[in-house]
């Protein structure tokens, strides 16, 4: 059976040049998908390349953007 694939959204990703430690994402960037009532959703895709003795390329890992309240003080 063959599947059908529905774009719900779109982003980018950017090679990471601010890398402070050996775990941090190889590239990162924002995404926003469009859910089927219409509203947005703001999230942030991190990516790591694979290690060498991996059957796989990249590691993906996909967070969604909570906004958080300025502070008071």
């Amino acid at each position: 059976m063959a599947k059908n694939y529905i774009k719900v959204g779109n982003g980018t990703a950017y090679e990471n040049d601010k890398k402070g430690n050996e775990k941090s994402p190889d590239y990162g960037g924002p995404i926003t998908i469009v859910d089927k009532d219409g509203t947005e959703r703001a999230l942030r895709v991190s990516i790591w390349n694979a290690a060498a003795d991996k059957d796989y390329k990249f590691s993906v890992q996909v967070q969604e953007v909570k906004e958080e309240p300025d502070a008071l003080f």
